[in-house]
């Protein structure tokens, strides 16, 4: 299994874009977010909505400290 790990996006959803973009192109199974996807830039909406909308590869995002404050799990 080939696995894609991504972490510390902080909002940058021209960076975002660009390594899903390029995973697309990518023999790649499984998509692991590691967390610290939002705040810290001003695009938090824009990287949700791209998390949100990609279906090229199953994600799985875990929560870290920044996601605290958008979702109290």
């Amino acid at each position: 299994m080939r696995l894609a790990l991504l972490a510390d996006i902080h909002s940058n959803q021209f960076a975002l874009f660009a390594v899903l973009d390029h995973l697309q192109r990518q023999n790649v199974d499984q998509v692991i977010f590691c967390s610290d996807y939002a705040f810290g830039g001003s695009g938090s909406n824009e990287v949700i909505d791209l998390l949100m909308s990609y279906n090229s590869h199953p994600i799985v995002a875990i929560s870290g400290n920044k996601e605290d404050y958008i979702s109290p799990i």
